[in-house]
């Protein structure tokens, strides 16, 4: 590979002269890059994901008396909640929250396929997965 022998800045182009005469022109890009958004979290930072009402359903998914007066907890089977539960403690359990392991979308999808979210459906569990708004 060939090395410039002389760079500069030219109305906004990066300009590269090469032995022999080649001159190479790449414009700079003012845009600053985009940065995925981070897809390991804190807890603090997926709680922040969720509204308030979902922050609640967590928190107090084991509480009994919470879980009476819930009409959409008393609505699940014991199997069902048996699931959230175990799905929550593994959530409880994890350092940080990784949104591609599976632990992670099975909790958000079951509580979405549930309708224990805010909006029952599959868009509310992908803005909480991507972090979409």
């Amino acid at each position: 590979m060939v090395s410039a022998i002389e760079e500069e800045v030219v109305d906004g182009y990066l300009v590269r002269r090469y032995p022999g005469g080649a001159v190479v022109r790449a414009l700079i890009s003012e845009e600053p890059e985009l940065t995925p958004a981070p897809r390991v979290l804190t807890h603090k930072q997926f709680r922040d994901r969720l509204s308030f009402g979902e922050q609640l359903l967590l928190d107090n998914f084991s509480v009994a008396e919470y879980a009476e007066a819930d009409p959409k907890i008393q609505a699940l089977g014991v199997m069902q909640r048996a699931e959230v539960r175990t799905a929550i403690a593994t959530f409880r359990d994890a350092q940080n929250v990784d949104l591609d392991d599976p632990a992670t979308i099975r909790l958000v999808t079951l509580l979405g396929s549930l309708e224990l979210l805010d909006e029952p459906s599959a868009d509310r569990v992908e803005q909480i997965l991507r972090g979409a708004q």
